[in-house]
């Protein structure tokens, strides 16, 4: 009996042992580490991504912020010098507010245009030659009030052109400054 006791005593104690690091295994894998937990590892992914896009878009402003003084107060500078901007390491929602607002310049440049057409010496002449025309032909039109007309429609246009131009910049400002990029100055 000794015999059978002993081995029997044996396999308890080797089932106890395999039970107990078995437990101890399980235990330790259920046990939250903070390198383990889920939420502590996303919110460093995303305060490391968000801290990522900083110097990209650091960047960007910094080269945004040099158009203008190159470009003279002409939109189309500008909007041309826009286009030229790498936003490929920018996060989406920086870049789409910026291609809002190059959008914006853009259509500045549309209304400097015109508004240089309106204002140029052949349109000028060339009302002035219509008025006269129609004033001997004793029409009731006047091309040159027209001519003026236009030019103050498109002067508030451009008014408001830039007051969008400032209103969307305020957006990738505030949306560059959540991704801990420096503004421009």
């Amino acid at each position: 009996m000794d015999v059978c006791n002993s081995l029997t005593m044996k396999i308890i104690f080797n089932h106890r042992a395999l039970f107990a690091l078995v437990l101890a295994v399980f235990l330790s894998s259920c046990d939250p580490s903070p390198k383990d937990d889920p939420s502590e590892t996303e919110d460093t992914t995303v305060e490391e991504t968000t801290a990522n896009y900083a110097p990209a878009i650091t960047t960007v402003l910094q080269q945004d912020a040099a158009l203008a003084p190159a470009a003279n107060g002409d939109a189309s500078i500008i909007a041309e010098g826009m286009r030229q901007i790498d936003l490929s390491g920018c996060p989406g929602d920086f870049s789409r507010a910026y291609v809002e607002h190059l959008h914006e310049w853009e259509k500045a440049a549309e209304i400097q245009k015109l508004l240089a057409m309106v204002r140029s010496d052949d349109n000028v002449y060339g009302a002035m030659i219509a008025t006269g025309l129609q004033k001997l032909f004793k029409s009731d039109a006047n091309a040159l009030v027209d001519a003026l007309e236009q030019e103050r429609a498109l002067v508030q246009a451009l008014l408001e052109a830039r007051q969008q131009i400032k209103a969307t910049f305020n957006v990738v400002e505030n949306i560059a400054a959540g991704y801990g990029a420096t503004l421009p100055k």
